[in-house]
């Protein structure tokens, strides 16, 4: 079947494709990377008319779609490989501003005991949000998709949803509470937290897109709820990360960091250079340290990151929490690789940590 996308502008298009007879339907998918692998590019089915408009792209981006015929449930071959970019939107804000460092967060994640969601798609439970790896939970409807979750009482005051293919203007409403029922009435008058879920705007072609809440002051309750407001292409919610526990936080004197692509893909090329490529995820390895910090800080801060994650469990970090135009490329989720600690002078110490991030 032939797909022609027209009518582009800076956060619609429009899809033209064969007219759908009895018993069938049209699938398509939108992604950044031609490849369609490792992408936040949820396939929207059951489209029902030869051509529709989708809305909610990102501005200044260029994007790839396929589509294909479902016919009585039988999906036949995706058509050949439509591109497309979108207009640009509003400029960003870059202006150099006063303040170029905040402190670092690292967050050990509060585990999840029981997930619920009102909207999941088949094959993507919300449960998939505290796997790290690039699962996914999708939702399907028209404005508002709901997570809750269970933990133990324990302090939170950050909560990360990372991976995501939400348009801007998508907003949160987070509630708590000792029921299920209660923390959604919490979440639904905004009593923790009502924000905006982009931790950056105007982000043109990121692999995915993140929020970063950050509550006033911490809550310690067994149920959770997150309303998000959103309205997606085509209907559909990706999400791959969901995490949520206390911010450790401590003054940062070492404000540097080295920031590595990190490929999990191969390369090989023989005696004439003709390479053999195997995809793999493209992640991150950013190095980072924490300078000067005080007996106090460092033992009640970060001396139990090595019994409670070691190199095997998976932490969320943001080195320099500083709001503004690219905090979101800065929030990072994966596993440390290297956590070290050097008494540096009588009371003070270094602390040295990277992380492989999926973000």
């Amino acid at each position: 079947m032939d797909l022609v996308i027209d009518n582009v502008t800076a956060t619609s298009i429009r899809a033209t494709y064969a007219d759908p007879e009895p018993g069938q339907s049209i699938d398509i998918q939108f992604s950044i990377f031609p490849t369609w692998e490792n992408c936040v590019c949820p396939i929207i089915r059951n489209q029902p008319l030869a051509q529709t408009t989708f809305q909610r792209f990102n501005a200044d981006t260029t994007y790839y779609a396929q589509a294909r015929v479902v016919d009585n449930g039988v999906e036949g071959p995706w058509s050949p490989t439509a591109a497309f970019r979108t207009l640009p939107a509003a400029d960003r804000n870059t202006s150099p501003v006063a303040i170029t460092h905040a402190p670092a967060l690292i967050v050990t994640p509060t585990p999840v005991l029981e997930w619920n969601s009102n909207s999941a798609l088949a094959g993507y439970p919300a449960a998939n949000l505290g796997f790290d790896a690039p699962v996914a939970w999708r939702s399907f409807a028209n404005e508002q998709h709901f997570i809750g979750m269970r933990v133990a009482p324990e302090p939170i005051d950050t909560i990360a949803l990372l991976m995501s293919n939400l348009p801007e203007a998508s907003s949160c409403h987070v509630g708590a509470g000792a029921t299920f029922d209660a923390a959604r009435l919490s979440a639904q008058s905004a009593a923790v937290a009502n924000v905006n879920f982009r931790a950056s705007p105007n982000l043109p072609a990121r692999p995915g897109y993140h929020g970063l809440i950050r509550l006033d002051e911490p809550q310690a309750h067994p149920f959770w709820a997150i309303y998000i407001n959103a309205e997606c292409p085509g209907g559909v919610l990706h999400m791959e990360h969901l995490v949520m526990g206390r911010a450790r936080v401590s003054k940062n004197v070492a404000v540097g960091d080295t920031d590595a692509v990190l490929d999990l893909g191969t390369i090989e090329r023989n005696r004439f250079a003709t390479p053999h490529r195997t995809f793999g995820a493209r992640m991150r390895k950013v190095e980072f340290d924490l300078g000067a910090l005080d007996e106090a800080q460092h033992e009640t801060l970060y001396r139990e990151l090595g019994w409670r994650v070691g190199l095997t469990d998976p932490v969320l970090v943001v080195p320099n929490s500083k709001s503004g135009s690219y905090l979101h490329d800065r929030i990072l989720y994966g596993t440390l690789v290297s956590n070290q600690s050097t008494n540096i002078r009588g009371p003070l110490y270094n602390r040295s940590l990277a992380i492989e991030s999926l973000t």
